[in-house]
């Protein structure tokens, strides 16, 4: 197994763990144990528990923004494109459930430069979402909402599914981002899409 590969077993593992557990009930012999790593071997990786954190928590936003620009590129139209972010964060979430999990709950760990390197990449994350919600409105002429309020309440809408959703139960990952994408451009269009 090479060096990016464990890297990332580790961080899957770990993120599990601390769902479970909580990043403060969560130690690093824990992770160790659930890696099947040495504490030592752990702490080759990582520093402290903190950058174990801000490490699966960067990887995971790097996944989330990994070729966005570019393929939103190749698609002429805003509402094809909120689609496409749409099913990609639905199917990101259900490929990194616990990944995901972490940068809701876990965050709030993270202090100063770390922190801070979590928060630049989720505000670009922010902004590209809302350069598209922003071609959105126009396409659909609703100056009526400001769109740091419609680009929020997409977050909502994408953040929340890990409370109710179950990619094993009976609506299929395609069929949850039709419908929700329906939703989103209803209320933004007015009138049904």
């Amino acid at each position: 197994m090479s060096f990016n590969e464990r890297f990332i077993t580790i961080c899957k593992t770990s993120s599990e763990l601390i769902h479970k557990k909580g990043f403060s009930n969560t130690t690093m012999r824990d992770i160790a144990r659930a890696t099947g790593m040495s504490l030592g071997g752990l702490y080759h990786y990582f520093t402290n528990k903190e950058d174990l954190l801000f490490q699966i928590l960067k990887n995971y936003i790097g996944v989330i923004l990994f070729d966005l620009e570019k393929e939103l590129v190749t698609i002429s139209s805003p509402r094809e494109q909120i689609a496409f972010i749409l099913q990609r964060q639905i199917d990101l979430y259900v490929q990194h459930i616990y990944e995901s999990k972490c940068i809701l709950h876990e965050r709030e760990y993270l202090k100063g430069k770390r922190l801070a390197v979590i928060k630049k990449e989720e505000r670009r994350y922010f902004e590209i979402c809302r350069n598209v919600i922003d071609r959105l409105c126009k396409d659909a002429d609703c100056r009526f909402i400001n769109s740091n309020v419609l680009t929020f309440s997409f977050f909502a809408l994408c953040n929340w599914i890990y409370q109710w959703y179950d990619p094993e139960g009976p609506i299929p990952q395609r069929d949850l981002a039709r419908q929700l994408t329906r939703f989103f451009l209803r209320g933004v269009y007015g009138k049904k899409v």
